[in-house]
């Protein structure tokens, strides 16, 4: 019942506040208050209005504090894509990275390198842990690369042979092959590769996670080829790493995240832990290399 108590309660001048009033006053085509130098009170018209109004403005309270609190939310849920050797990875860095936030949450999210793509362009993950791709939606910077080497059961004959030196991948013909889909960082890397013996190019096996694939060689039903990163989670299990001959690939995974879109600050932190976590492992790791410090974030050009 006071432009001045309403002017300072709303941190405006009374002049602003007059003027605000006025406005209304003509949208709605009526006075709304009747002013005297004593005081202010509702004509019929305002009377008729103050329930909308302050409905509105309740509504519009409600909804910030929704806003608020699902950001507030979301920014203490880190939503994470990845390969499977991120996967195995990041077991090792959580606890140490959760330890002095209880509050947050993660949540990751396993697929090969095309679903982990998908998942980012879709924003169902914040990040993501992938081989990387021309796609204009997707801003990538290299993490880390590694050999492809052989894995085998330990009691398989090349491993024998691998006492007297490095496998060539000739001598891969003739041992049943289990093989990736083209769908995964690795199904295209072997793809091009020249002169490859038909029991690779044409395998026995083909999956399409490493979960059956390390079943497979485990079980003794056949070798493969799998990114070097791979070996340092096998420890204890029946399989052995051989070194594999020129031609040795490289696999390259990448961090991505949507082109654009900011990170998160905790979200930032894992991914710094999990790098931490990677410099560790190639520092005692001939056939892992790191991308070099101060990497700057690059995006694949998109078709014109």
């Amino acid at each position: 019942r006071s432009f001045t108590r309403a002017s300072a309660e709303l941190n405006l001048s009374q002049p602003s506040l007059t003027t605000i009033i006025q406005q209304l006053e003509h949208i709605v085509g009526a006075p709304l208050f009747d002013r005297t130098t004593r005081q202010v009170s509702l004509t019929s018209e305002g009377q008729e209005l103050r329930p909308h109004a302050e409905r509105l403005v309740d509504e519009f309270d409600a909804t910030i504090r929704e806003i608020q609190l699902t950001a507030s939310t979301r920014a203490r849920c880190v939503r994470v894509g990845t390969v499977a050797s991120i996967a195995r990875l990041l077991p090792m860095v959580l606890a140490p990275f959760l330890a002095s936030r209880r509050d947050v949450r993660i949540q990751f999210r396993e697929g090969n390198s095309n679903e982990v793509r998908r998942m980012v362009r879709q924003s169902e993950v914040d990040v993501g842990f992938a081989t990387a791709s021309h796609d204009g939606e997707l801003a990538h910077s290299l993490l880390f690369q590694d050999q492809l080497v052989l894995y085998a059961p330990k009691d398989h004959p090349l491993t024998v042979k691998a006492r007297d030196g490095d496998i060539e991948w000739k001598d891969l013909e003739g041992h049943d092959f289990v093989g990736v889909t083209r769908d995964t960082a690795i199904g295209p890397i072997i793809e091009q590769m020249p002169d490859l013996p038909a029991s690779v190019t044409r395998p026995r096996y083909e999956v399409s996670t490493y979960t059956s694939l390390w079943a497979l060689v485990e079980h003794g039903l056949a070798i493969t080829v799998a990114p070097a990163l791979a070996a340092e989670f096998l420890a204890g299990s029946q399989i052995a790493v051989l070194p594999l001959r020129e031609p040795v690939p490289w696999r390259s995974v990448h961090l991505l995240t949507r082109e654009g879109h900011a990170t998160a600050p905790n979200t930032q932190e894992l991914v710094a832990a999990v790098e931490e976590e990677l410099i560790k492992i190639a520092a005692d790791h001939p056939r892992i290399r790191l991308a070099v410090t101060g990497r700057k974030k690059t995006r694949k050009p998109s078709a014109r």
